[in-house]
């Protein structure tokens, strides 16, 4: 598995996946050598993100 789709909720992409499809992804991404990041928020993250560029980003 590559990565998790992505939706656009208020202006920010969310991938909206339980605990299993994340860890399938991560360790992918472990036995592949490849740098990425996971970042985790609530609503009030989403909300803040809609206001902030560079917290969309």
């Amino acid at each position: 598995m590559q990565g998790a789709a992505r939706v656009n909720i208020l202006g920010v992409g969310v991938s909206a996946i339980n605990m299993a499809t994340a860890l399938e992804i991560i360790e992918g991404w472990i036995a592949r050598r490849e740098s990425h990041y996971v970042c985790v928020t609530g609503v009030h993250g989403v909300m803040e993100s809609q206001r902030d560029e560079s917290l969309r980003r």
